[in-house]
C-alpha cells in the first residue's frame, strides 16, 4: 500500500480482506485481486504479484527465510522489491522528490519514497498528506519559503554528542534549522482546523528546540558566514580591538620605512609583505645594512632580502600573541555554544525535530504531487471474511492512471530541495 496520498487521477480503493488458514491456524492477509494467482513458472501479471508481495509478507512472518533461499524459493523481500520494480516505484519517487523542500526532504525519498509496513502506517502517511493538501489547499499554507534555512544537521549534532566542538559554519546551520522549526510549528498551529491534527501530531518534536538557542547563536555567531562576532564575549572584543589597533601601527610603521627605502634607491618599490607569519619590507640585498633589523628570507635570486626593521619586532610579537588569545577565546565561545546545542539530552531534542522537518517536508511534497497530479486520497479498506479460503479477495483499482504516463502532459516538474543546500560545509572547529 503506498504512502502518497493519491496514485492516479481517479478514485482508489484498496481492499484487504482477512481470511483464516485452517491449516496452520494463523490468520493470513491475502490481498485480494481480480487477477488469479498463477500455478506455475515465475512471469506473473502486475495483480499476481500484487497478491504475492502481500499476502507473502504476511505468511513469511516469523518463518525462517535462510531455509527458503536454500531451496531456491523467493523471500518475502525479493518479492517486494519484485513489486515495487514492476510498479516504477523509483520513478514515481523520483517524481515525488521533485516537490520537496529541502536537503531533508530529497534524502528521505532517496532511493525511493518510503512505503508502510502495515496498513496501519499506511494510513498514517495517507493522513499525514491528506492534512498536507488541507493545508495548501484551504489555508493557503506550505509555500516553499517556510522551509527556508533547514539544513541537515544531524552529522553535527551526533559530532558534538561525542565531544566534538563544532564550527562556527555548523552552528550557522543550527540556528537557521531552529528558525525554520519555529516559523513550520506556528504554521500548522495557525488554523484552528482539526483536519491539521495528523500534521501537529507529527511536528510535536518541533517546539522541543530551545527558543534561546538560536537567538544566542546569533549573537555569538555571522549568519551566513559562520564568522564569530566581535561581541561573542568581552573578552574576544577587547583582544580584537588592540590587535586591530597594534596592525595599524605597525603598517604605518613599516609603509613610512618602505618610502624611505625607495628614495634612497634601496628598494626598487615601497612595498609589505609578509614572511614567516611577519610584516617586513623587501630590499636590495646589498643595502640591507641601511635599515638595523631582522633579516627573515630572500628572494630565488638572492638579490632581494625581506626584513623586519627593529621598530616593528615587538609590535609583530604582540600581534601574534593577540591571535593566539583570539584563537583560544574563539574556541572558547564555540565550546560553549555546542554546550548549548546538546543540552541535558544529548542533542536529541534538535535531532527529533530535524527528523520531524523531514518528515513534514515529504509530507507536503507528497500533496504537492497529488495536487499536481489533480488526484483525489485513495480510499484503504480492510474488510474481514468468514469464507477461509481468501477465494473472493480482489484489490480493486478502478480507472487507476499511473503517474509516469500523465507527466508528459502535466507543467514541468519543480527542482526539488533547495538551491545551493549542498555546499560543503567544515563542521567541526579545527582548534580542538
Amino acid at each position: 500500500m503506498t504512502a502518497s496520498a493519491v496514485t492516479g487521477a481517479a478514485h482508489v480503493s484498496w481492499r484487504l480482506r482477512i481470511s483464516s488458514n485452517a491449516a496452520s491456524g494463523r490468520r493470513v492477509a491475502r490481498p485480494a485481486t481480480s487477477f488469479r494467482r498463477g500455478t506455475g513458472g515465475r512471469n506473473r501479471s502486475l495483480g499476481a504479484t500484487l497478491t504475492d508481495d502481500v499476502s507473502r509478507r504476511e505468511q513469511l512472518e516469523g518463518e525462517d527465510d535462510e531455509e527458503r533461499e536454500e531451496e531456491g524459493e523467493p523471500t518475502a523481500e525479493d518479492l517486494d522489491a519484485e513489486a515495487r520494480d514492476l510498479l516504477q516505484w523509483p520513478e514515481l519517487s523520483a517524481q515525488v522528490r521533485a516537490f520537496t523542500a529541502t536537503t531533508l526532504g530529497v534524502r528521505a525519498c532517496t532511493p525511493t519514497l518510503p512505503l508502510g509496513a502495515t496498513p496501519e502506517e499506511s494510513a498514517t502517511l495517507l493522513a499525514e498528506t491528506t492534512a498536507a493538501a488541507t493545508l495548501r489547499d484551504v489555508h493557503g499554507g506550505f509555500p516553499r519559503d517556510v522551509f527556508e534555512g533547514t539544513k541537515d544537521v544531524r552529522p553535527w549534532i551526533a559530532g558534538a554528542a561525542r565531544g566534538r566542538v563544532l564550527s562556527g559554519s555548523s552552528l550557522a546551520d543550527v540556528a537557521t534549522t531552529a528558525a525554520a522549526c519555529a516559523k513550520v510549528h506556528a504554521l500548522i498551529h495557525a488554523p484552528n482546523d482539526e483536519a491539521l491534527e495528523p500534521l501537529r501530531r507529527l511536528a510535536a518534536p518541533l517546539v522541543a528546540v530551545p527558543e534561546e538557542l538560536e537567538r544566542e547563536i546569533r549573537r555569538c555567531v555571522m549568519i551566513p558566514g559562520g564568522n564569530v562576532l566581535d561581541d561573542a564575549s568581552e573578552k574576544l572584543a577587547a583582544i580584537r580591538a588592540e590587535r586591530r589597533e597594534t596592525e595599524r601601527t605597525l603598517r604605518a610603521l613599516l609603509q613610512q620605512k618602505a618610502q624611505h627605502m625607495q628614495k634612497k634607491n634601496f628598494a626598487e618599490r615601497a612595498q609589505i609583505v609578509i614572511r614567516l607569519g611577519r610584516e617586513c619590507i623587501p630590499i636590495k640585498a646589498g643595502a640591507q645594512s641601511e635599515m638595523d633589523g631582522v633579516v627573515l628570507d630572500s628572494s630565488s635570486t638572492g638579490q632581494t632580502v625581506f626584513k623586519e626593521p627593529a621598530e616593528a619586532v615587538p609590535l609583530n610579537n604582540r600581534i601574534l600573541e593577540l591571535a593566539t588569545e583570539e584563537d583560544a577565546e574563539v574556541e572558547r565561545v564555540l565550546s560553549a555554544l555546542t554546550a548549548m546545542v546538546v543540552g541535558d539530552d544529548g542533542g536529541a531534542s534538535i535531532l527529533n525535530a530535524t527528523e520531524a522537518m523531514a518528515a513534514l517536508d515529504l509530507a507536503s511534497a507528497r500533496a504537492s504531487h497529488a495536487m499536481w497530479l489533480g488526484a483525489r486520497p485513495a480510499e484503504l479498506v480492510v474488510v474481514s471474511s468468514e469464507s477461509g479460503d481468501g477465494s473472493e479477495s480482489a484489490v480493486h483499482l478502478p480507472g487507476m492512471q499511473h503517474p509516469l504516463l500523465l507527466e508528459r502532459h502535466l507543467p514541468k516538474l519543480p527542482r526539488g530541495g533547495k538551491v545551493g543546500e549542498e555546499e560543503t560545509v567544515r563542521g567541526f572547529d579545527e582548534r580542538e
